[in-house]
């Protein structure tokens, strides 16, 4: 079912790539297109523009002079008392205001047209502005959806990587327990549990001459069938030899189990050693 999931992760996201490449194409082709054609606009409203400020400018000198040139007429007018040059002077003034008028007009004129083209040109750079606001907002969304995908895309690794961590170890736990059980049956059916320790090897040897030495005073204690077809019929002395050997066996016995008694470690039985010399 993970690795499913992940298959559908990865193939929405190729799509989602795939989608988003081809859209940021077309919108590079449009900011292309775009970038050229507000170019192209921007330097024809720089030149009318500029066409606009000379005219200004140009109005700007014709006013001047004609102003300047109004103010020297009038000023003569008021030096000269004849009559005859004061008609004159009243035609130069007339014709000089005429100018000055005209120019105002040329001037008031260029104004109001740069002021049109202005307001046209101030709407253009509005729509600049908003495309390249609603740009960038596109761009915003893009780069938080990319950054949901990339912290979906390592919490799934990580999830992953723990799965197939704890998957791994749950297998390493599971060999580990097959080989246990078998070591476990070849210890109960194997060869090994015949086999004796060298410390069970140990007491067997030091035990074994001190059992056999018993059995041999046994042996000579008991009388055989040859010893009373030679006594032949003495039983007394025959008794007598048998209670002897008894009495010594026995009295022997005893010592020795005094002495382990006294010098014998807890928890270990010692057999006593016999001397067959003493009997």
């Amino acid at each position: 079912a993970n690795e499913v999931e992940r298959q559908r992760w990865v193939t929405a996201l190729e799509l989602a790539k795939a989608k988003a490449i081809r859209a940021m194409e077309s919108e590079d082709e449009e900011d292309v297109e775009f970038d050229q054609a507000h170019k192209r606009e921007m330097e024809s409203t720089i030149k009318s523009l500029n066409s606009r400020l000379e005219d200004l400018q140009t109005c700007n000198e014709l006013i001047n002079k004609h102003g300047s040139a109004l103010q020297r007429s009038l000023s003569d007018l008021e030096s000269h008392d004849n009559a005859q040059d004061v008609t004159t002077k009243m035609k130069a003034i007339n014709e000089r205001a005429t100018l000055f008028r005209i120019s105002s007009n040329a001037m008031i004129n260029a104004c109001s047209e740069f002021l049109e083209l202005a307001q046209s040109q101030g709407h253009k750079w509005q729509k600049m502005l908003q495309h390249e606001q609603d740009q960038r907002q596109r761009l915003e969304e893009i780069i938080e959806q990319l950054a949901r995908q990339q912290n979906i895309l390592e919490q799934a690794a990580k999830t992953h990587q723990l799965q197939a961590s704890l998957s791994a170890s749950s297998d390493e736990d599971d060999d580990e327990a097959v080989e246990f059980y078998d070591a476990e049956s070849e210890q109960k059916s194997g060869p090994l549990s015949n086999v004796t320790s060298p410390k069970d090897k140990k007491c067997e040897k030091s035990t074994k001459p001190k059992v056999q030495a018993m059995e041999g005073l046994n042996e000579e204690a008991s009388p055989s069938s040859s010893d009373v077809e030679e006594v032949g019929g003495d039983k007394s002395v025959s008794q007598q030899s048998q209670n002897k050997k008894r009495g010594l066996i026995s009295n022997f016995y005893h010592t020795g189990k005094n002495k382990e008694k006294r010098s014998s470690p807890k928890g270990k039985k010692v057999v006593p050693s016999i001397q067959l010399d003493s009997m």
